[in-house]
């Protein structure tokens, strides 16, 4: 069987990434948005304010899945705050 090497881009704000089964459940305000088979992913990619069940994270560490969260954090400058990129990883 071929592997494809997915990985699944979560951009959305205030996501909640569940595992129900052998799933991942992407949720927002209570309203699930989708549900995609782990066994199809190589790596989760989660860029600002998303979350992760500590279930999903466990499940995802067994299987040899990588999940990667990018936070954008505002910085001092000369001018004001700008954004700040700082990468955070999750095992």
């Amino acid at each position: 069987m071929k592997q494809h090497l997915n990985t699944l881009f979560v951009t959305t704000q205030d996501t909640w990434l569940s595992k129900e089964g052998e799933c991942v459940v992407l949720s927002l305000e209570g309203e699930k948005l989708g549900k995609i088979p782990l066994h199809t992913l190589q790596s989760i990619a989660c860029f600002g304010h998303v979350a992760c069940s500590q279930y999903l994270l466990e499940r995802c560490a067994q299987l040899g899945i990588t999940v990667t969260q990018r936070a954008v954090k505002p910085r001092p400058s000369g001018r004001g705050y700008k954004a700040h990129l700082n990468w955070n990883f999750c095992l």
